[in-house]
């Protein structure tokens, strides 16, 4: 007998671009990771002074995925947030 399933994934990834994300099968695990890093100038000359801030942040969530998971039909779609998803049909 054939399983009938979908799994959904959803993750909030807002201030996050497409490339700052990465999507991994390996060995029954689903890993989504990203990175980002960014710097903010404001300078005033008449004031005499310059402000620089650096801001980085990342996060990485693994899940382990069900026995028997053919990885080549997981998709995934970004939209101010990752979206990863699996039917067995």
């Amino acid at each position: 007998m054939k399983w009938l399933f979908q799994i959904v994934l959803d993750v909030i990834a807002s201030g996050l671009k497409k490339d700052d994300i990465k999507i991994n099968v390996e060995e029954d695990m689903l890993t989504i990771s990203a990175e980002a890093k960014s710097e903010t100038k404001d300078e005033d000359a008449s004031k005499q002074y310059s402000l620089r801030e650096y801001s980085h942040s990342s996060f990485t969530r693994s899940f382990k995925l069900l026995e028997g998971v053919n990885d080549s039909e997981i998709s995934a779609e970004f939209d101010d947030g990752i979206k990863a998803e699996y039917s067995e049909k």
